[in-house]
């Protein structure tokens, strides 16, 4: 004898019930990494006004890159080259020309 399939029967709304689930979590989902990268960005912004907030028009430039690069350090993913090293250790490495490891 075959694996017999057993089929549970539902009532009409607890199909409906099923079949908006996953969409509303689907929904529900990118909403919430939405407004992570939202909150994200905003931090990054509030960071960076701050930095300039205390420095001369002459450096704005240099404070600029240097946080481009302590961001591009930050997005370094453990387990790929210089991942496991402080987000502080590969932010002077890039800054010092020393490449991404």
């Amino acid at each position: 004898m075959g694996p017999h399939i057993t089929t549970i029967p539902l009532n009409p709304i607890a199909q409906l019930l099923l079949a908006a689930a996953l969409p509303a979590a689907g929904v529900i989902k990118a909403w919430i990494g939405y407004r992570g990268a939202v909150a994200v960005e905003r931090w990054r912004t509030r960071r960076l006004v701050s930095a300039l907030r205390s420095v001369g028009p002459a450096h704005r430039a240099d404070v600029i890159t240097a946080c481009a690069q302590v961001e591009a350090a930050s997005s370094v993913q453990p387990g790929s080259p210089g991942g496991d090293q402080p987000l502080h250790v590969r932010a002077r490495k890039r800054w010092l020309g020393q490449g991404h490891g």
